[in-house]
């Protein structure tokens, strides 16, 4: 039997008719056997069991499919986190590495300026002291000095300032009688400076007199001694005009005699240059605190002491200005090498940790920040 529905015509085709077999043009797969139009879908003949197991089978594919999407999708955005991950890690760490170095050398530039302009203010003053003095005997009475020393102190960051005149053997008992006439003036105005008081009320404050000779500086805190007993060859450094001059600070000890201070007096005034040894601290327990040094390191009224890393140096004072002259006197110093890192980093800058090294082999860190120094 013919189902003419899908029969092609031939007469109305010719041409698709002796292009090909009739099979091409009639629908594959649509009849039953004898002929009647075939249901695709017709799945009456399976069993139950037969149904579940398709209907199972296409479960699993359709889960293995949902699996496949999900591993691929989670594959994807893995892949992109990562890649931005990298991107941006790679990004930042470059940024880092710029501003890291560019804040380095601007901290680096900006302490050695800090360095050579406060060394420059110490300098002056020394120059200051000569030209006052005008190559006269015992050139070291600078008019004012505890305001003029207030002033070096606070622009160059100094817990101290002291002024120590070479004194022969044979000039020792006319500097002890320069020294102690002038000691009392120079004392009460530098109480009045340091205070905050009226130079009347400075004159009611017990102040210790000075000692009636050079004292060797290496006991004195115990039982003072002459040089002339323990040095008797000379020359002496007797401590003299300082800033602060307030606390337990006292003249006419000689500073040469210390061993911490010998070779770096004499270094400076064999040479005329400036001479800072070793760095020194306060910390651990092993620190010797009960020294008079540490008092007037606590006891400064414009910086405050944390214990940590100072220097203390000499600086040459010129009989005359100009050159082939031989120092008459020294400055003494004491830096405080963490005030130097102070406002060294511009606004909105990250912190960078600096290492302060010497030819002692001696490191000191510190964390310079834009608001603190530690």
């Amino acid at each position: 039997m013919t189902n003419e529905k899908n029969v092609l015509d031939l007469e109305q085709y010719p041409e698709q008719a002796r292009a090909g077999s009739i099979d091409d043009y009639i629908e594959p797969d649509v009849f039953e056997p004898d002929g009647s139009e075939a249901d695709l879908n017709d799945n009456d003949d399976l069993s139950p069991s037969e149904k579940i197991d398709i209907a199972q089978r296409e479960d699993r594919w359709v889960w293995r499919l949902r699996m496949l999407t999900g591993v691929v999708l989670l594959s994807v955005a893995i892949a992109v986190c990562v890649f931005v991950y990298v991107d941006g890690r790679q990004t930042e760490k470059d940024d880092f590495e710029q501003d890291f170095a560019q804040l380095g050398e601007k901290v680096v530039t900006t302490f050695d300026a800090t360095i050579r302009q406060r060394f420059g203010i110490i300098q002056s003053f020394a120059e200051e002291i000569t030209a006052q003095a005008n190559g006269t005997w015992p050139m070291v009475l600078p008019a004012r000095f505890s305001y003029r020393g207030a002033t070096v102190s606070q622009l160059a960051q100094l817990f101290t300032l002291m002024l120590l005149p070479q004194v022969r053997r044979e000039d020792v008992a006319d500097w002890v009688a320069f020294s102690t006439q002038h000691y009392y003036q120079w004392k009460y105005e530098a109480i009045s400076l340091e205070m905050g008081i009226p130079i009347e009320e400075a004159r009611k404050i017990p102040t210790p007199p000075p000692f009636p000779t050079i004292i060797d500086g290496a006991d004195f805190s115990t039982e003072p001694k002459s040089v002339l007993e323990t040095r008797p060859d000379g020359p002496y450094y007797p401590t003299w005009v300082a800033f602060p001059a307030t606390g337990p600070y006292v003249i006419n000890v000689d500073m040469a005699a210390l061993a911490t201070q010998e070779d770096r007096i004499e270094s400076t005034m064999a040479t005329g240059r400036v001479n800072f040894q070793k760095i020194e601290d306060y910390w651990g327990e092993d620190a010797d605190k009960n020294q008079p040094r540490y008092s007037l390191l606590k006891t400064n009224p414009f910086v405050e002491y944390h214990d940590d890393a100072f220097t203390i140096g000499t600086v040459p004072v010129f009989r005359e200005i100009g050159p082939g002259q031989e120092p008459a006197a020294v400055l003494l110093i004491m830096v405080y090498w963490k005030t130097y890192f102070f406002n060294l980093l511009p606004p909105g800058a990250n912190g960078v940790i600096v290492v302060l090294q010497n030819d002692c082999d001696q490191k000191y860190s510190y964390q310079v920040c834009r608001v603190a120094t530690v």
